[in-house]
């Protein structure tokens, strides 16, 4: 009996403190997202403990844990309420990405091809971690926020075996700066691509993204969106 006390000591202990500092639940809200974690209480820059985000409709966005700022163990990333990815930061591993529908432009030995593949192309945080790391980097190019230019620009990136970034290639565009920023900013951001594999083989494949530059973002401090 003692020793069970101890252990729920502990527990309730862990959930509390950090460092041996209290820690504090927090909400933060905005247009399009809700976000529940805790901060140190005695340094509230500090995340730690158990981390949500939800769209304001109330479906899961992202879920994980955060130690020191740093995020850690097992991460569900989520869109349209389902899952499609979970990744290990401690072991540095997807270890789950929901199958696609339909198949993938991929090369094998140099020859291109229109295969079903068991994992899509895909980048750490799905479409959301995306948007997020192309927005620290990118913003709306003067011009095209004078003139009043909005729409989608489509690129190609091809993602190759060994998880590295390959060719971009333009489908459409909408101007000039938009489309060549665009493409910069995929070259700047952390290299956080997963190549597509059959079975057990990573293989090249292309992956298809829509990016909408919207002068009324509703995501706060956003160029960008990725669909």
């Amino acid at each position: 009996m003692r020793q069970l006390l101890i252990t729920i000591f502990i527990l309730h202990s862990m959930q509390y403190f950090a460092f041996g500092q209290e820690l504090k639940a927090k909400k933060e809200k905005s247009l399009v997202y809700l976000e529940e974690y805790t901060i140190l209480a005695k340094n509230k820059k500090v995340k730690h403990g158990d981390y949500k985000k939800y769209r304001s409709d109330g479906s899961q966005v992202w879920t994980g844990k955060i130690d020191n700022n740093n995020r850690v163990g097992e991460w569900t990333f989520y869109e349209s309420g389902e899952k499609v990815q979970t990744y290990n930061y401690d072991d540095k591993k997807m270890t789950f990405q929901k199958k696609p529908v339909s198949p993938y432009f991929v090369r094998i030995d140099n020859q291109i091809q229109i295969l079903p593949v068991d994992t899509p192309p895909s980048y750490l945080g799905s479409k959301i971690g995306l948007t997020d790391e192309l927005n620290k980097v990118l913003a709306y190019p003067m011009q095209a926020r004078r003139m009043g230019v909005e729409g989608a620009v489509t690129v190609a990136i091809w993602i190759n075996a060994d998880n590295t970034l390959g060719k971009i290639e333009l489908i459409s565009g909408i101007m000039k700066e938009c489309d060549q920023d665009l493409i910069a900013a995929l070259k700047k951001i952390p290299q956080d691509w997963f190549a597509a594999t059959i079975g057990d083989k990573k293989i090249t494949s292309k992956l298809i993204i829509v990016v909408d530059y919207k002068l009324d973002n509703i995501f706060e401090n956003a160029a960008v969106t990725v669909r």
